[in-house]
């Protein structure tokens, strides 16, 4: 699909400016009423976000940025923040030395991006094995009285 000039112009300026849309409209010449208003309608444009996907999976691959390259930079985060250092605390006598990991939350947040990528955190279905669960909206009238009558009798018997 050929993109206009201006429909180009966004494109680039949108890649340029990491991902901001409304600056990328004025810079590509929208007027600023339209761009504070649909210059994220741009981006529904079907060649325009073909254009902007295709410009990412080019720079990727010029920079050999794949996903097993991903793994390794966050892996070398995660060992580089997890290395322990050591702290001097108070002076003389009353220094202490405290062994700490270098980074700890850069390293929380370098495993949990490395979950995302892998799936790790995905939900597992389980099935429902509870056999005393009762939907009410598949009970009969006189099912939901038994059933109210029976938790009644449970809470009066507490």
């Amino acid at each position: 699909m050929s993109l206009s000039g201006r429909q180009q112009r966004f494109v680039d300026e949108y890649l340029a400016n990491g991902g901001k849309a409304y600056p990328a409209a004025l810079a590509a010449g929208y007027s600023e009423k339209y761009a504070k208003a649909q210059s994220h309608k741009l981006l529904d444009n079907v060649g325009i976000a073909e254009a902007i996907k295709a410009s990412q999976s080019e720079l990727k691959k010029e920079l050999g940025i794949t996903a097993e390259w991903k793994r390794d930079q966050l892996k070398n985060i995660i060992e580089s923040c997890t290395k322990t250092i050591s702290i001097t605390k108070g002076k003389g006598e009353e220094a202490t030395i405290i062994n700490t990991m270098d980074d700890p939350k850069a390293a929380i947040a370098a495993i949990a991006e490395l979950n995302k990528m892998d799936g790790d955190l995905a939900a597992i279905k389980t099935e429902n094995k509870n056999e005393n669960t009762h939907r009410l909206e598949d009970m009969s009238e006189e099912e939901l009285n038994d059933r109210i009558a029976e938790l009644e009798g449970k809470k009066g018997a507490a």
